[in-house]
């Protein structure tokens, strides 16, 4: 089922575009419809082969092209020109508990703040308290969504991250414009513990194969999706127990 994975694009699209200040009716139609589309108890590519998309509360017309432009294709270009639109690294951090997209953008806008090292280097300063709205109380609550993060996003042994990389590359081994794939960073190197899971591929035809790669089934969040990388987290221990799992194109 397709269900979570295109509620969590929603989501993230939703987050995106509130962390550049657009419109709040835009951002709560964005997450309306993937709040509607968690909860639908039905497979959505059965909805979509009825023709009722539409039928889905929170789901209009425009929704709908955009539902079914990615189930026919894999990709839905909205998804990709929000998400591409604003650097990887403040993607991630949309992710940690208790900073949100408000909070963010002024601390990118005003502290140059792009990734999680920039972010623990305005904590350790001083200057994120310094924010407007800011102050020791809510930078203590980011503090603890970072160590939950850092605790989630822990290592996990090579018996568990093996066999999902074996069973990644025999699903995108089907695409016709994939040449070699091969694991790297710890698990080639057979490490007994395994943080970030990295897959490289040879090809001419990249993107197509990292739209492949984040639509997989096992995929329940797109962290990053592009022409020659992209980042998910998976089902069961790696997304409780690893960082993202990435796919590289040589």
């Amino acid at each position: 089922m397709k269900n979570r994975l295109i509620a969590e694009m929603f989501d993230r699209m939703a987050d995106v575009l509130e962390l550049k200040g657009e419109i709040p009716f835009k951002v709560n139609a964005y997450r309306r419809a993937g709040r509607m589309i968690k909860e639908l108890r039905e497979d959505i590519k059965t909805v979509w082969k009825a023709g009722e998309l539409d039928q889905i509360p929170g789901v209009g017309a425009a929704l709908a092209k955009k539902i079914d432009a990615f189930l026919t294709s894999g990709r839905m270009a909205k998804y990709d020109e929000i998400v591409g639109s604003v650097p990887p690294g403040l993607i991630d951090l949309l992710g940690i508990q208790n900073l949100g997209p408000k909070t963010l953008a002024l601390a990118h806008d005003r502290l140059g703040v792009e990734n999680l090292p920039d972010l623990k280097r305005v904590i350790q300063d001083g200057s994120l308290a310094q924010l407007p709205g800011m102050g020791p109380k809510k930078v203590e609550n980011i503090l603890k969504g970072i160590a939950l993060r850092e605790k989630g996003f822990g290592r996990i042994s090579l018996g568990i991250a093996l066999p999902l990389v074996e069973e990644i590359i025999r699903a995108l081994r089907k695409h016709p414009g994939v040449g070699r794939l091969f694991p790297a960073g710890s698990v080639r190197r057979m490490k007994e513990t395994v943080g970030d899971i990295d897959i490289l591929a040879e090809t001419e035809r990249g993107e197509e194969v990292v739209r492949a790669f984040v639509s997989l089934p096992m995929v329940t969040r797109v962290l990053a999706s592009g022409t020659t990388k992209g980042s998910v987290l998976v089902e069961g221990n790696i997304q409780v127990g690893s960082g993202p799992l990435k796919i590289s194109i040589n």
